[in-house]
């Protein structure tokens, strides 16, 4: 029995442990475990500053440097991630360096996509928390010297690379997911360019607009499922790959991400995404047996393969915020599952490290594919989705354990480096030498936050969107057309060079009064701060649609009359992409419009799905781990 003295000493460390902050949870104190990933972060930094400071990444074993867009990319994508951090002395000399040494006039090609999301986004992300108007000018030197991609073809796909010198670009075909994952930073660079007066602010958002339309303009499929490859030239998709890994990812998750970033006044991005979900529950969603693993299968070359990337992780995030978002529900079978099936991937390796991709087998779940991991974020990303959004700990639990993972076989006397093969924990373990600069801002900021309280650094839901590189980028409080209208009325012509327009930021108003330009919800101390109205009317239809009969075609399978494939889709012999590399010739890939009138809100509302919400199914349990 405790006694009276010992009951006041446990009350009184109580009271310190409440005063101080602590998050505690079943007993675990995550503020301590998120300091623990602050320092993993710092130790890989370090490495970075000592070895390849000013170069886009540090290779960890030797101790020398990685260019390949030769854009400090680590320094700039890990801008908004030291922010977040609190690590100041860290960011002044980054930032420092982005105004000082980043050389965006160099004759060098470069990825339209990776640079956007990546560079652009990571430029955006900073400015967003810290609203430095130097940042969003150095935003718009970056962009136009990506714009000539643009304005190549006549049929509005954009180039997939381009000179940032010359403006000469690259005629190699361009994915899915590089067309259609430019918008989120376009449109709001475009917004808080006309925010502060600069004249044809409205040009970026023009332009990954009219990408996007070339896309949706040359087909939309009944189900939702666009292929992969498209051609810039013809115009014309050029094979009928599909897949929610490299190549497709972030098309889909933008298609989500555009309606709520501007304050879901776009039905047609709902129209959209709600149609892709159909699409995913007739033709793709399977779980396995026996433990009824759930997963998006991959389409190609008329059949189902059953082959799954770590890259297509993110759908758990997504179909978690669909439900957050639009259905108005806390709870989401489809991201539950999704991010149980994730977890697994790290679970049952070796290390304890997922790899680059699997494959579901019949009767025995799955194996793994390719054994190579790259410090991918996909998985904690879902995790910490889940964490804000239902507050089950559980997945905090589980992102602990995967960054335990990390520490233990990525972990090197500089950095963290990538594994060839997450099989092999003893003296075979090799490193692949490279730490990637997502590694820092996004698997390193998704741990962070997954530790941390919903709404940390004012960081929410409902609103912000986070880009495909992790940059939370604060919804528009304003419809984006009445913006940039009002912005085009004052300062220089419509031709103003580039020069000129940065000259214009510079003496315009400060944008610090839109500093909270998606707070439109009100704090309300729920998970993640309360629940947008759902425009698109889904909580309305009643319950999901039941994942617990699902099988479809055995791995290989082609698909039966009913299914069908994508009519519309170009047969092809040209082959997607090798495993861990769909859309550049490095390893850095992350794959992963308002032309057409909306439709009505009575039209989305006609079309809208029900919640993706979890049952109660013990085979769907998404919380227990098999």
């Amino acid at each position: 029995m405790m006694s009276s003295t010992t009951k006041v000493v446990v009350v009184f460390l109580a009271a310190i442990v409440a005063g101080c902050g602590v998050e505690t949870g079943k007993g675990v104190d995550w503020q301590a475990r998120r300091e623990q990933v602050k320092a993993a972060f710092v130790h890989g930094w370090d490495g970075y500053s000592k070895y390849a400071w000013g170069a886009d990444e540090l290779r960890p074993s030797s101790n020398s440097s990685h260019d390949w867009l030769h854009l400090g990319a680590t320094i700039v994508s890990s801008l908004d991630s030291l922010l977040i951090m609190d690590l100041k002395e860290q960011y002044g000399k980054a930032v420092d360096w982005v105004h000082s040494s980043m050389k965006v006039d160099q004759d060098v090609e470069v990825s339209l996509f990776e640079t956007t999301i990546r560079v652009l986004g990571g430029l955006l992300g900073a400015f967003d928390l810290s609203r430095d108007e130097a940042l969003l000018r150095r935003a718009a030197e970056v962009a136009d010297r990506l714009m000539p991609a643009f304005t190549s073809e006549q049929h509005g796909i954009p180039a997939k690379t381009v000179n940032l010198h010359s403006g000469k670009v690259g005629t190699d075909d361009i994915s899915l997911a590089e067309v259609g994952s430019l918008q989120l930073e376009w449109r709001y660079l475009s917004y808080h360019l006309a925010e502060a007066g600069v004249p044809d602010a409205g040009k970026y958002q023009r332009a990954v607009d009219a990408a996007f339309d070339a896309i949706v303009a040359q087909q939309v499929p009944e189900d939702g499922l666009y292929p992969d490859d498209w051609n810039p030239a013809s115009g014309e998709s050029s094979d009928d790959h599909i897949s929610f890994g490299g190549g497709g990812d972030s098309f889909y998750e933008y298609l989500l991400k555009q309606y709520l970033q501007n304050g879901q006044r776009e039905p047609r991005f709902l129209d959209l995404f709600q149609r892709t979900l159909r699409g995913i529950r007739s033709r793709l969603l399977r779980k396995s047996r026996p433990s009824g693993y759930l997963y998006v299968d991959e389409y190609d070359h008329g059949l189902y393969t059953g082959r799954v990337e770590h890259l297509s992780c993110f759908l758990g995030a997504t179909f978690a915020l669909y439900d957050f978002q639009v259905a108005d529900q806390r709870r989401s079978e489809w991201g539950e599952g999704i991010g149980r099936t994730c977890y697994q991937m790290y679970r049952q390796t070796a290390t304890g490290v997922a790899p680059e991709s699997i494959q579901f087998v019949t009767n025995k779940d799955f194996m793994v594919s390719n054994p190579h991991n790259y410090l991918r974020p996909e998985t904690v990303e879902t995790l910490m989705y889940l964490y804000w959004i239902t507050g089950n700990e559980t997945y905090r639990e589980w992102g602990w354990d995967i960054f335990q993972a990390f520490e233990k076989y990525s972990r090197t006397p500089t950095g963290y480096s990538g594994l060839e093969n997450v099989e092999e924990n003893g003296a075979d373990l090799l490193h692949d030498d490279l730490q990637q600069a997502f590694f820092f801002s996004e698997t390193l900021k998704y741990l962070f936050l997954l530790f941390s309280e919903p709404g940390y650094k004012d960081i929410r839901l409902d609103t912000h969107v986070f880009n495909t590189e992790a940059h939370a980028l604060t919804m528009f409080n304003k419809p984006l057309a009445q913006v940039l209208h009002n912005g085009a009325t004052a300062g220089l012509p419509s031709s103003a060079s580039a020069s000129e327009a940065a000259a214009a930021v510079a003496s315009a108003p400060s944008a610090s009064s839109a500093a909270a330009s998606g707070s439109s919800a009100s704090a309300s101390g729920s998970a993640s701060g309360g629940s947008a109205s759902a425009s698109g009317g889904a909580s309305a239809m009643g319950s999901m649609f039941a994942t617990s009969d699902l099988g479809g075609p055995a791995p290989g399978a082609a698909p039966n009359q009913s299914q069908g494939s994508n009519d519309s889709s170009k047969d092809s012999s040209n082959d997607s992409g090798n495993d861990n590399n769909k859309n550049n010739n490095n390893n850095n890939t992350k794959n992963g419009g308002t032309g057409q009138p909306p439709q009505s809100q009575a039209q989305s509302q006609s079309q809208s799905l029900p919640p993706l919400y979890y049952n109660n199914n013990a085979n769907n349990n998404a919380l227990q781990p098999q």
